[in-house]
């Protein structure tokens, strides 16, 4: 991007947005009553001297659980393997998908997706930006100028640059405001608070000039203007940025995850996770119960109350209690009463009932505790557990389903953009025209628990013996496995080197009982008290006399019997043949057919056939000879 000022489109676009601004006043203003439920600020609490103010924290644990529920794993990023000329392109897509998308969260000191995950659980909607690293550092060093202290901030961009080539970061929907039309986002308005250290690190030395006499706590309003043809930013009535932009989409992802679009207002269309206690007021219901019962109970019944009925004789007579001492004895005349108020009726049962009550509606219109872990009261089977648990994930299905949605979107933007403007560098390795035109990312957000993944286990198991579905296909959507090539390729290789290493020792172990045998024949050809004369050579060994045609046998010697001669002879290239010897200096050597334990004698493989290792493994997958 160039950093062109067109005031014309600055003045068209700024119209544009004060308009839609407008129209999402009433969302915003439920926005913030839901954020009030989460952050526990209840507005319309009563104010009296005494009252014990006792809030109900049901919303929040809710919203708490769903996040944790959806964020105990990853996002999974699959791309069809047919996408491309080359079997590993999707795997190179995938990989980068997936670096990108986590050293994102590393940079911003957070999982991105536990933020999506929670602004689709609050509000209803998503919104991911989409930054193009390279792009703020081309547009940082064009407006530096001789600025000396864009040095540290150009510096920071070149090593974000070198992590990874975009940038994704959830934004607040309450500041955002999307304009939608027939093919979907044709425009978004942001504005928000910026401080001074995001406004110059975002927007360079164009920004300083903004920023002077701004404290390290003081806030300025930015807006962020993109629709399909212009982009534009502006602080307050001050304009930075106006030109065309020159991408084929808004580089923003936005995605209602509750609600339906058939709803005119925005306010209708967005319906949260916490929509149904919010418009019936079950939540105020409840902190007015709870405050009511703990007042009574701290001004009432934790204090004891004592009840004290004087003797006729002496009706004005008054009893001196002296709590601060263990024990004691008070004197009471004839027909004085002196015993503690019985404050067993002090909570009316109907007011519990109706805090019982609308707990268990705030319940039904979330989800039930079993999902988060609660016990059941009672003796409950595993598998009834389990079912439990796994029913009441079921209001998470479409939340899962659209911010997977949202993931998916941020990511194709970012993949077009690489496969647009992008460079293949050292720390990327994936090539800008290895991308399709048409390319397909699915993302998986799963929600795991332990007894899902037993059961996932069972049914992938049951899946892959009754051959319904490949191998491929059992570890990408039963087990979730991200990278089920590379994963059975690391299979093969782990029984690759198993098979490898039990030959090893089967054949030391061979080596080694033939080495001892040659031992024990030379030590049966010496006769006793032979002396070898000087000059003489040693005995030769077997292979060596079965070398020499028509030597004959020394008295006493010996020949190895038949049966423990290896097939084809030793040292032949049908037999065992050790070559370069046994010692550290020639190794194995071993050369001929090798030894298959689950044969029990010679496997049908040559020694010379048999890979290496590391000859398997390149670029990470097996590769046979």
């Amino acid at each position: 991007m160039s950093n062109e000022l067109d005031l014309d489109i600055y003045n068209d676009v700024k119209e544009h947005a004060e308009d839609l601004l407008n129209s999402y006043g009433k969302r915003n203003r439920e926005f913030e009553d839901y954020e009030k439920m989460f952050l526990l600020d209840w507005q319309n609490k009563p104010d009296l001297d005494g009252i014990k103010i006792t809030i109900s924290p049901d919303p929040r644990n809710s919203i708490l659980g769903v996040v944790r529920l959806m964020t105990m794993t990853d996002p999974v990023f699959s791309v069809p393997d047919n996408i491309g000329e080359k079997f590993d392109t999707a795997d190179r897509i995938e990989q980068a998908a997936i670096r990108w998308w986590q050293e994102s969260g590393k940079i911003a000191g957070i999982p991105i997706h536990r933020d999506a995950v929670l602004s689709g659980a609050l509000y209803g909607e998503v919104h991911i930006a989409v930054s193009s690293t390279q792009d703020m550092l081309d547009y940082l060093k064009s407006v530096s100028g001789s600025n000396k202290s864009m040095k540290a901030v150009i510096r920071r961009t070149e090593r974000l640059v070198e992590r990874t080539p975009f940038l994704f970061e959830v934004w607040n929907p309450k500041s955002g405001y999307p304009e939608f039309d027939s093919l979907g986002l044709s425009a978004y308005y942001r504005k928000v608070k910026v401080n001074r250290s995001k406004l110059i690190g975002q927007y360079g030395a164009k920004a300083v000039d903004i920023a002077e006499g701004m404290s390290a706590t003081d806030t300025k309003e930015l807006s962020i203007w993109y629709d399909t043809i212009n982009y534009a930013v502006w602080v307050e009535d001050t304009p930075l940025i106006a030109m065309e932009h020159e991408l084929n989409n808004i580089p923003i992802s936005v995605v209602v995850t509750d609600g339906s679009m058939i709803y005119d207002k925005p306010e209708q269309q967005r319906q949260p996770f916490l929509y149904g206690v919010y418009k019936s007021g079950m939540w105020e219901r409840s902190n007015l119960a709870l405050t009511v019962m703990y007042t009574t109970m701290f001004n009432m019944g934790i204090n004891p109350t004592f009840i004290h009925v004087a003797p006729k004789e002496n009706p004005t007579k008054e009893v001196y209690y002296d709590a601060s001492k263990m024990g004691g004895v008070i004197n009471l005349e004839a027909g004085e009463q002196f015993q503690v108020m019985n404050t067993s009726g002090l909570l009316n049962e109907s007011l519990v009932s109706l805090l019982n009550l609308s707990e268990r509606k705030v319940t039904e219109s979330t989800m039930y505790r079993q999902s988060l872990g609660e016990p059941l009261a009672g003796n409950f089977a595993f598998s009834s557990l389990a079912l439990l648990s796994q029913n009441g994930q079921l209001p998470l299905v479409p939340l899962k389903k659209q911010v997977g949605l949202a993931i998916e979107n941020a990511m194709y933007y970012a993949f077009d953009m690489y496969r647009e403007h992008g460079k293949k560098s050292k720390y990327t390795e994936l090539d800008p025209r290895e991308i399709p035109d048409r390319l397909v990312i699915n993302v998986n957000l799963e929600i795991s628990l332990p007894q899902d993944k037993l059961q996932m286990a069972n049914v992938a198991q049951l899946l892959r013996n009754n051959g319904i579905a490949s191998q491929s296909w059992i570890m990408e959507n039963v087990l979730n496995i991200e990278q089920p090539d590379q994963m059975t390729n690391e299979i093969l290789a782990d029984k690759a080197f198993e098979l490898m290493a039990l030959e090893y020792i089967k054949r030391r172990i061979q080596a080694d009982a033939m080495q001892d045998q040659q031992q024990i024949m030379q030590q049966q050809q010496m006769m006793p008290g032979q002396q070898m004369m000087p000059g003489q050579s040693p005995m030769p060994s077997p292979e060596e006399q079965q070398m020499m045609p028509g030597q004959q046998m020394m008295p006493g010697q010996q020949m190895m019997p038949e049966e423990m001669m290896p097939e084809g002879g030793i040292g032949s290239e049908g037999g065992l043949g050790i070559e370069g010897g046994i010692g550290p200096e020639g190794g194995m050597g071993v050369e001929g057919p090798g030894f298959n334990p689950a044969l029990g004698g010679q496997s049908a493989m040559a020694a010379e056939q048999v890979p290496d290792f590391n000859m398997l493994m390149q670029n990470g997958k097996m590769k046979f000879p």
